[in-house]
């Protein structure tokens, strides 16, 4: 690890001095992360690592310096360049070295379990957004790992074991979707029900349920591609994903809790997309109750809009007596009288005093 150990070893106080100084540069460094100052973050991290370094390697030295590192990678993954997210791996690595030797000495430490756990799930986090494809194995063996950890901890007793466990089970399912996606299908269902009662009280639980979601919504469209799929099953499933996510963002945004209108918009447009492209009929009442989205994302609609229009022309010509025309003209009012609103609706909200 490159540790330096002097002759003269300090004493218990000077190390619990030591420690809590590396221990506040880390602190700082969240500070400056949570803020997305990421340069600033680095800085601290790299001085409190520089700093336990010199220490003997006793137990809560090397804890310190597995948390730094960790830390570290999470500052390196959330700048998000293939730069950064390689040096992540890295820093994870070095992590996980640490962890692994602590919790093999301590094995009843569930905190250090948890710690371990998290850590390999963040490298395959890492290894996922630098490249899913190639780093497909990779991050398959690092979610196993963690998965491996994290279920033989106490889940009912710490909320953060079973959102982590969670968080593993959906990067084993991103990992999986260009090996088995039935299997990844089961994953990312493992996920979703692990976090699904905590999704509305607990922010890292939401995260994972919505992104457990766009996952599943991923599979299902590869789904529908398959010739003999079940279209009308998996359009129900997909419809049940997408309508119980944007509630759940809309949740959190009646609280005044920004961090979801991303996964939102993903999740609307996914919808917009499945209605427009296979059940136009229901597009308006899918716009009407994601009026706020939908005025927000206008180039969205009016692409789902007019796609909309040629599905309902294309299924009453192609289905015949299956497809009434009046049913294709009554779809095809209800779609120019939602764009008439909306376009209302966002001409007023542009005339309104900022």
């Amino acid at each position: 690890m490159g540790r330096t150990v002097s002759a003269e070893h300090p004493t218990s106080p000077e190390l619990s001095r030591a420690l809590a100084d590396a221990n506040g540069k880390v602190r700082r460094g969240q500070s400056h992360e949570a803020r997305g100052e990421f340069y600033a973050a680095l800085a601290c991290y790299d001085e409190a690592i520089a700093l336990i370094s010199t220490l003997p390697a006793a137990a809560e030295s090397c804890r310190a310096l597995a948390l730094a590192w960790m830390n570290r990678g999470n500052a390196l993954r959330k700048k998000s360049t293939r730069v950064a997210l390689s040096a992540a791996v890295c820093a994870y690595d070095r992590a996980i070295a640490l962890f692994a030797s602590l919790a093999a000495a301590v094995p009843g430490d569930h905190a250090l379990g948890n710690s371990l756990g998290a850590a390999h799930l963040n490298r395959a986090s890492a290894l996922l957004a630098l490249d899913a494809e190639r780093a497909g194995a990779d991050a398959l063996a690092s979610a196993d790992r963690a998965i491996a950890t994290l279920r033989s901890l106490p889940l009912e007793t710490n909320f953060f074991y079973r959102t982590n466990l969670a968080g593993a089970w959906l990067n084993r399912a991103s990992a999986l979707l260009a090996i088995d996606l039935e299997i990844a299908r089961m994953s990312a269902r493992i996920a979703l029900d692990l976090v699904a009662c905590a999704a509305s009280d607990h922010m890292a639980a939401a995260d994972v349920a919505l992104g457990a979601r766009r996952t599943l919504l991923a599979i299902i469209g590869r789904e529908l591609s398959a010739p003999c799929a079940d279209a009308a099953r998996l359009l129900a499933e997909a419809s049940d994903l997408i309508d119980d996510g944007l509630a759940l963002a809309r949740l959190w945004e009646v609280r005044r809790v920004t961090a979801f209108r991303p996964a939102a918009a993903q999740l609307f447009h996914v919808g917009a997309v499945l209605y427009a492209s296979h059940q136009p009929h229901f597009l308006v009442e899918f716009l009407d109750e994601n009026h706020a989205l939908a005025r927000e994302l206008p180039t969205v609609v009016q692409r789902m809009l007019a796609r909309a229009r040629r599905t309902a022309h294309e299924r009453c010509l192609v289905a015949g007596a299956a497809e009434p025309i009046s049913r294709t003209f009554m779809t095809l009012a209800d779609l120019a009288a939602i764009a008439e609103r909306l376009a209302t609706l966002g001409s007023t909200a542009s005339r309104l005093p900022t």
